[in-house]
Formats: structure tokens, C-alpha cells, sequence
């Protein structure tokens, strides 16, 4: 060592893409709030654009059924005669049209809004498992969490309300044409008050629509208020001054920011529906107007405009009373493009093969964080590292120093910003940094304890190899491995770190990296750890780079190096620290 169903699966995948492809970032980063391929609602609708359509034909002929029915019993009233039995079968037959294809178009258009709702969790989580760790930290789990949660609510909503706003738009398009037919000058006169209507919703939505996203950027920072709440439990139940300032200056400006941006742009909202009630009583105003004051029309023709404009009445207002969740809807769906997340897909193809490799180097590793403020951020590197498979690294250094930023370079989480890592008499590029992490295995200080075991093929492990490692690490008794899931993971700190070696060692990765691992262990345990379990990962080809402290254990490494201020120096310490013999190494 040296420093230095096939078909119902593809077409179910098909539509995904669709999403996918939809919410994915435009080349150059062109895609979000301001971006020039801003995603929409509708454009999410292209990928069932077929359901939606036949939805939407169906609604026309719902709505053509109840116009129709209208306009017969219009007739029926203002006939001298009519045949009764025969006018009441036929105003049943438009009912029953009426119900049976608005009930089949919302059924299918309710079905396609929940289908992508599906396909945009999914497809949401496959982006996340697909993005760096670094671009995942720099977001930050509240903001995930809140888009996870707040944003997929509002897109749902959207969709669910899409029935309500096709069938407005299919009535009020069919009892336009009727007045056309009926009366061209009533039917203006509706048109008139329509567009009235529409431009003054235009620029109350607009209201609404800023509102909304200042509300959306509040909510970030209650999710971040609440992400505090449960990280700094047992702070805030020792401190009453902490627990004062928590409300005072974190959740309470917040949630009244929020709450303050909701009720505006929800009273816009409540004006635009109101303007339906008041557009109808316009209208029939306008209808009486002509009728009485200009004499144009006859009575009957004013009573069925007047009748036709109650009827849309109610649609229309589902229409307009559906504008703020589509206006929630579509910035929903651009702050989840401004995450600017991976493309989904890249743990979906089959794992290559792991190399037959035996050496590990850093060549010029470098990386630099973002400045905060007056904090320029830390540089780490440049650092060369040569480690050949089957040894045994131990890294020290100070708090700050970069050890966990080296194991998150070193692991392929973060990408590194200058150098390169070689693995297998090959650089490793970013299109192959996939492949490279197959072959290791990190437990960091925020490691997440997952239930379910898995081998290296994906499969549970069996109990004649899952019990040994129970054993040897003291577990048995305390855990044990049911239906290939650990019965439980509610364990000390400890504890917890020595299941997630077992779930580490049972993947069969010949890496091994170690974030002060032995930190939370007991001496007697710290003394199991590096005197049998290491030799032990020793033996069996695995390589293993541990950052520790325990200075009374250097003798066992192959190598030890300090990080220091980004940079790391190989130390001569292990050859003066006390002996410790371990009969697995001799």
C-alpha cells in the first residue's frame, strides 16, 4: 500500500416512461418553475391521452343528453299538446344517457388520474434511488419529504377534480349551441358573460397561482420544522427555552406564513366560484332585457334560454370551483421538475458482473462543497490512495478533518469533482460508478437499518448463513431472521450497528467501509470487533476501510493514514501503538 404478464408489464412501463420522461429535468437544467419546457398537468395527460379522449367523447355525449333532455321538456311545457307517455320516455331514455355515459367517463377519466398518480410515486422514488447522494443532501430530506407527500396530494386532487372540469366544459359548450340554435342573440348575450367570466377568473387565478407557490415554499419550511421536532426530540424535552424558541422562531412564522398565503389565495378561489352564481343571474338579466325591453325573442324562447342557463349552472361551477386544485395541481408538478432528480432506470437493468479486481486507487481525488454565507466550504483533496484487495486501512483524524467525506467519495456516493477513482485497471466514469458500487458495502454514522436481509443475488439469506453472524456479533437471542426479515430493529445504537454488519457482510461485497464503526460498542465487544471480526473479513478477501479512534488497536491495520484539513498522511503511529495479538491474523 502506498499514500499517494409480459404485455400488461411493458405496457404498465410504457406509461411510466411517459411519466418519467415528463417530470425528468430538460437537458441544461431548463425545466421548473421559470424553465422554457415547463411541465403541466396536461402534458402529464399525453401519456393516457387515449382513456382521457374517450372520456372526454363520452362526457360530450352526457352532456348532449342533458341539453337534449331540457330542451324536450322546454317543448313539452310550452306546447299547447303533447303526447305524455311518449315525451316522458323519451326525457328517461336522455336520463338515463345522461347518467350511464357520464358515469362510464368518469370512470375512465378518474381511472387515468389515478394511474398516474401511481406511476408518479413510483416513478418519484425510482428518480430518488437513482440520484446521487449528493444531489439527495442538497436538496434535503424535508423538501423530499414534502414533495413526497404535499406535492403528490395536490397532483392528486388535480386529477380527481378532471371529471368535474370536462363536464363543465362539455355542457357549457352543449348548451351554447343550443341558445344558438334557439336564439342567436341569447346565445351572445351568454357568450358575452361567459367571456366576462373567463377573463376575470384569468386574472383572479393568476392571484391565486402566486399565493399558492409562496404556500408551497412555507410548507418547505414547516416540513423542516417538523423534520427538527422529531431529530431534536430529546433536546427540546430538556430545554423550555428551546422548546419556546422552536415555536417562536421556527414553526409559528412559518405556519403562519403559510396559513396567511392559503386563506388569500383560497379567497380568490371563493371569488371566482362566486362569480358563477353571479354570471347566471347576468345572464338571465341579459335574456330578460331583450326579451322585455327590446321585444326580441317570445316567451317561450326566453323561458328555455332561461331554464338552459339554470341547468349549466352547476357544472359550470364545478368547472370554476375546480380551478385552484388544478392551480395547486400544476405548481405541484413544477416544484417536483425543479428538484432536477435523476433518470429513473438505472437499478432496473441487470447487474453487471463483479470484477476480479486487486487494487483500489485515488488518483488527485478532490471535492469542494458549496460556500454558505460567509463559509467558503470545505476542500477535500487532492488525496492519492493505493489499497491493495484483501488489506486492512484504518483512517483517524479530527472532527472536520473529511473522514466521512472520504468514505462518501471513496464508496461512490458523492462524485468526485477532480481526480478519479481506478477499480480493475479502469477508471471509473460516471456511467460506470453504478458497477463500481456493486462491489462495496459503508456503514456511515447516519446509516438507515433496513428489515428486510439480502444476499448478494437479492434473495434472503438462509438460516444456516444468517445465524452464524447472529452468533458471533451477539445478537442471537435478541434478533432473529423470520421470512427472510430481522424480527426487529428496535435495538440500542450499538446493536443496531452490528445487525447492519451482519446485512453489510451477508451482501458479499469485497469492500467493506467503516465510519467509526466500533464507536458505540462496549470494550469487550470494540475487542471482538478488531481482533476476530476483521481478521475474519481479512481471510475471506474483503477488503476493509475503517475510520476509528481506537488508537490501542492500530497494530492490526496494514496501513494507517490521518486526515488532515482535506488531505490525507500516511503515520507511522501503528507501529508504535501496544501490541494486540489476534490468533485469526497470526
Amino acid at each position: 500500500m502506498r499514500a499517494g404478464d409480459g404485455g400488461g408489464r411493458h405496457r404498465l412501463a410504457v406509461r411510466r416512461l411517459a411519466v418519467r420522461r415528463r417530470l425528468a429535468p430538460a437537458p441544461g437544467g431548463r425545466r421548473g418553475l421559470g424553465g422554457r419546457n415547463r411541465v403541466t398537468l396536461l402534458s402529464i395527460l399525453k401519456g393516457r391521452w387515449r382513456r382521457v379522449a374517450l372520456g372526454g367523447v363520452l362526457n360530450l355525449g352526457a352532456a348532449i343528453a342533458g341539453i337534449s333532455a331540457v330542451a324536450l321538456f322546454n317543448h313539452a311545457l310550452a306546447a299547447p299538446s303533447v303526447h305524455l307517455w311518449m315525451t316522458a320516455g323519451a326525457g328517461l331514455a336522455l336520463i338515463a344517457a345522461l347518467f350511464g355515459l357520464g358515469l362510464a367517463s368518469q370512470s375512465l377519466i378518474i381511472g387515468a388520474g389515478h394511474d398516474i398518480v401511481r406511476d408518479l410515486r413510483l416513478n418519484l422514488v425510482e428518480r430518488l434511488m437513482a440520484t446521487d447522494v449528493e444531489t439527495i443532501d442538497r436538496i434535503g430530506g424535508p423538501r423530499i419529504l414534502a414533495t413526497l407527500t404535499k406535492d403528490v396530494a395536490a397532483i392528486s386532487q388535480a386529477f380527481n377534480s378532471l371529471p368535474f372540469v370536462m363536464f363543465g366544459g362539455s355542457v357549457l359548450v352543449s348548451g351554447y349551441g343550443y341558445l344558438v340554435w334557439l336564439s342567436p342573440v341569447y346565445a351572445l348575450a351568454l357568450a358575452l358573460v361567459t367571456g366576462l367570466v373567463v377573463v376575470v377568473a384569468r386574472a383572479l387565478g393568476g392571484r391565486a397561482k402566486r399565493h399558492k407557490r409562496l404556500a408551497r415554499m412555507a410548507d418547505d419550511r414547516i416540513h423542516e420544522a417538523f423534520d427538527a421536532l422529531i431529530r431534536g426530540r430529546n433536546e427540546l424535552r430538556l430545554s423550555r427555552a428551546r422548546r419556546l424558541a422552536f415555536l417562536r422562531d421556527g414553526l409559528r412564522p412559518a405556519a403562519a406564513e403559510a396559513r396567511k398565503q392559503e386563506a388569500t389565495a383560497d379567497l380568490f378561489g371563493v371569488l371566482t366560484a362566486n362569480l358563477v352564481n353571479s354570471a347566471v343571474l347576468l345572464t338571465i338579466l341579459a335574456v330578460l332585457i331583450l326579451k322585455q325591453g327590446l321585444g326580441i325573442g317570445t316567451v317561450e324562447q326566453a323561458t328555455a334560454a332561461t331554464t338552459m342557463v339554470l341547468f349549466i349552472r352547476a357544472p359550470l361551477a364545478g368547472l370554476i370551483g375546480s380551478l385552484p386544485h388544478w392551480i395547486a395541481g400544476n405548481i405541484a408538478v413544477q416544484t417536483v421538475g425543479s428538484l432536477a432528480l435523476a433518470e429513473a432506470g438505472e437499478d432496473i437493468a441487470p447487474p453487471r458482473p463483479a470484477a476480479d479486481w486487486s487494487r483500489l486507487e485515488l488518483r488527485g481525488l478532490s471535492y469542494h462543497y458549496p460556500p454558505r454565507g460567509e463559509d467558503a466550504g470545505f476542500a477535500f483533496g487532492p488525496v492519492d490512495l493505493t489499497v491493495e484487495r484483501g488489506e486492512i486501512v484504518f483512517i483517524i483524524g479530527g472532527n472536520g478533518s473529511g473522514k466521512s467525506t472520504f468514505a462518501r467519495l471513496v464508496a461512490g456516493l458523492y462524485p468526485p469533482q477532480a481526480g478519479a477513482i481506478r477499480f480493475a485497471d479502469r477508471a471509473i466514469t460516471a456511467d460506470q460508478t453504478a458497477w463500481y458500487r456493486q462491489h462495496v458495502a459503508v456503514i456511515l454514522s447516519d446509516f438507515h437499518l433496513f428489515a428486510e436481509a439480502l444476499t448478494a443475488e437479492g434473495l434472503p439469506p438462509t438460516l444456516a448463513v444468517a445465524n452464524p453472524l447472529l452468533r458471533l456479533l451477539a445478537l442471537d437471542g435478541k434478533v432473529a431472521l423470520r421470512e427472510g426479515a430481522w424480527s426487529t430493529t428496535a435495538l440500542s445504537q450499538g446493536q443496531r450497528k452490528r445487525l447492519a454488519l451482519i446485512s453489510a457482510i451477508l451482501e458479499d461485497k469485497s469492500i467493506l467501509i467503516l465510519d467509526e464503526w466500533a464507536a458505540d460498542q462496549d470494550p469487550e465487544f470494540r475487542r471482538i470487533f478488531y481482533t476476530e471480526i476483521i481478521p475474519l473479513l481479512k481471510k475471506q478477501g474483503k477488503t476493509i476501510i475503517a475510520i476509528t479512534h481506537d488508537d490501542h488497536y492500530f497494530s492490526l491495520a496494514d496501513s494507517l493514514y490521518k486526515m488532515e484539513n482535506g488531505g490525507l498522511i500516511a503515520c507511522e503511529n501503528r507501529r508504535k501503538a501496544p501490541k494486540v495479538e489476534s490468533p485469526l491474523l497470526s
